[in-house]
Order: structure tokens, then sequence, then C-alpha cells
């Protein structure tokens, strides 16, 4: 068996544990959607692509084991599986798709790959229990409302790669108290402007850590600059504070 196919135990409800042939390569859309009795799950080596909505609604589920063979995650594929409470992505998957943990509420962790380069719309919509997230350096694209309403979410690291920060990104993340970017000049700081990427937020309120010396480039940027701007030193992020009184750092 290389493939389990479309629907193929779509509703099973009382399905709680399955064991893949090494051989799978793929399974299909819908593939286990709805079979909220299932609660772990190991996927065999061979696997290279979950389908859309292939786990949709495993709302038992508390663990999945992705293997390094993997690439693709599909749209919906776990939406709403609420008891997952963390996950780690295996470096070879590029995309995570539409909609791909929409919903999964008691989602504290994610591992994001290096390999990655795209996180589309509302790919971590919803996750509330999510505190904070490391974007890869390979990630250029931050989709719509990827991250829309992860109201637990307090820091967010940008690495330079990213060009691109779609609407709502981040949008009703009202926890948020740290975002850390690497952008050197005013050409790759992602424009937002218009985009509501931080709507609900009080910029004021949220610390945006910049590289050493680049203040004044995030002041003349719309939207950044509204933010509680600090410079951060190159190592490592460290501050230094002179005391005149005691003429100390």
């Amino acid at each position: 068996v290389t493939t389990i196919g479309e629907w193929a135990f779509f509703g099973c409800s009382g399905l709680t544990s399955i064991t893949f042939p090494n051989s799978l390569t793929a399974i299909g859309e819908s593939a286990f959607y709805g079979c909220g009795a299932l609660t772990s799950i190991t996927l065999p080596d061979a696997l290279t692509t979950i389908g859309r909505s292939a786990f949709y609604g495993c709302s038992g589920l508390k663990s999945i084991t992705f293997p390094n063979s993997l690439t693709t995650i599909g749209e919906s594929a776990f939406y709403n599986c609420g008891a997952l409470t963390s996950i780690t992505i295996p470096n070879s998957v590029t995309t995570i798709g539409r909609s791909a943990f929409y919903g999964c509420s008691g989602l504290k962790s994610i591992t994001l790959p290096d390999g990655l380069t795209t996180i589309e719309w509302g790919a971590f919509y919803n996750c509330g229990a999510l505190t904070s997230i490391t974007i890869p350096n390979s990630v250029a694209t931050i989709g719509e409302r990827a991250f829309y309403s992860c109201n637990a979410l307090t820091s967010v690291t940008f690495p330079k790669s990213i060009t691109t920060i779609g609407e709502n990104a981040f949008d009703g993340c009202t926890a948020l108290k740290d975002l850390t970017v690497a952008w050197k000049d005013n050409a790759s700081i992602p424009d937002i402007g218009s985009k509501d990427v931080f709507k609900y937020l009080t910029p004021q309120n949220i610390k945006l850590h910049v590289p050493a010396g680049k203040k004044t480039v995030y002041e003349a940027k719309d939207v950044w600059k509204e933010f509680n701007i600090v410079e951060d030193d190159d190592f490592g992020g460290l501050q230094w504070n002179y005391d005149a009184a005691t003429k100390t750092l």
C-alpha cells in the first residue's frame, strides 16, 4: 500500500488506533476526517504528503510524529485538532498549507522547519494556547491571518528572509509583548502599512527589538514606527545601560 485514498476512513468515530505500512507515501483528502477517538499517530518514514483535511476534526488527537520524508502538509490537514499540545515539523517540509492547524486550541509549542518557505493563510489561526513562535530563516512569506487570534502569543521572531507579511497575520494577538526583527535597511522591511497585520494591538506597549544602529530606519517606516523600538546589539540582544552616578554598566 502506497496511498490511503480520499475519504477512506471518513467519520469512523470509534477508531482508536491505526498502524501505517512502511510503504505509505501519501494520505489522501479527508482520509481520517472526523475520527475523533484517535489519540496518537506515528506516520511512516516513506510518507511525503498529507492531503487536504486528512485529519480534520480528529478532536482526540494528542500527539503526532512526522517523518523526515514529509514535504507537504495540506490545507486544513489538522483543522480543529484541539487536543494537540505540541508539534515538531521536519526540515523536509517547505509549505504549511492553508488552515493546516486552524483551531488547534491546545497547541502550546510549534517547532517550524528550517526548509520552510511559506506559511499559508490561517495556518495557525486561533491556536489560542501558543505563547511564542520563531520563524525560520528560510521563510519568505507569512500568509494572511496566519496567526490570527493567537491570543496567548507573547513573542515573535522574524528573520531577514521574510519579504511578505499578509493581511491580519497577527490580528487579535493581544498578548504580544516582544517582536524581534532582523531587517537592516528600509528596502528589506516588509511594507505592512495598509494590511492591518497587527490589528487590535497597542503598538506602544509592544517592544520592537531591532538590529544595533537601526532604530532610525524603523522610525521612518509606517506601522513599525508605532512600536516601542529598542536597539539590540550584536551580542545576542544584550543591552547596556550606563549609570552616571555610580559609573557602572
